[in-house]
């Protein structure tokens, strides 16, 4: 019943719980309301240049999930992740009082980026998106077989890899 917002800003913005400032232009925010619309709780993360989320999902356990692609670097909480070399995917988790639980980047010099996000009954965290050159999600490198292929991967509630694919000619 809860609704999570993600998206990204410049300058100064406000969703109930004081002020958010962006360092630079394009920095991602993430914030949590009552079904509602009461804010529970906000924030927002640094870059080294533009982060653009473009999925999120709850748990069952209400945890909140935030996927999407940054350039240069991006610091969800759990360290600065640096790119390596175009815009490169991450997933970042949350818990309910939002205290980053994990996150991870994927990518090479070439672009990548996560456009979807759902769990299973079990918190299983599922993945989609698209990406050029070769991408590791953890669990092996999948090869472009041309301009941009897609990847579907799975997860498991704490982040770590089960299985990746990909699709594209």
């Amino acid at each position: 019943g809860e609704i999570a917002v993600a998206g990204d800003f410049e300058g100064t913005i406000d969703f109930g719980g004081g002020p958010l400032v962006a360092k630079n232009v394009g920095d991602p925010f993430l914030a949590r309301f009552t079904s509602d619309g009461g804010h529970v709780w906000s924030k927002a993360f640094k870059t080294g240049s533009y982060a653009y989320p473009q999925a999120v999902a709850f748990d069952p356990a209400g945890h909140i999930l935030l996927g999407g692609y940054f350039f240069v670097s991006l610091d969800l909480g759990g360290g600065v992740m640096n790119s390596a070399g175009m815009v490169d995917a991450f997933i970042g988790k949350f818990d309910a009082d939002g205290v980053h639980q994990w996150s991870q980047r994927f990518g090479d010099a070439n672009g990548q980026y996560v456009l979807g996000l759902v769990t299973d009954a079990a918190s299983n965290v599922y993945a989609g998106g698209g990406f050029q050159g070769t991408l590791n999600l953890g669990n092996g490198p999948l090869v472009s077989a041309g301009n941009a292929d897609v990847f579907l991967a799975r997860f498991e509630a704490n982040g770590n890899p089960v299985w990746s694919k990909r699709f594209g000619d």
